[in-house]
């Protein structure tokens, strides 16, 4: 039986996210086209999450960071706040 265009598309799109997700195939995979379409969009998904928690990491360690002389700017001015209160 030959497949559609849509289900071609659909295994082609699957099989790339796999590849790219995952280390290896494994025993547990898709086998409908439903299940094919919830795993792609789930690691479509799981994609964008990784890469917004490493961007927030790498973003909040290098503020950490970040040069002294911002906190030679910052320090006083809360010295004069807290002798204000």
């Amino acid at each position: 039986m030959e497949k559609t265009v849509f289900e071609q598309y659909l295994m082609f799109i699957y099989y790339a996210y796999q590849a790219s997700s995952t280390g290896c195939y494994g025993d547990i995979y898709a086998k409908s086209n439903k299940e094919i379409l919830f795993q792609t969009i789930f690691m479509v998904f799981a994609k964008f999450l990784y890469s917004f928690i490493t961007a927030e990491i790498t973003n909040y360690i290098s503020e950490l960071f970040a040069p002294q002389e911002d906190a030679v700017k910052v320090v006083p001015k809360l010295f004069e706040i807290i002798h204000t209160l």
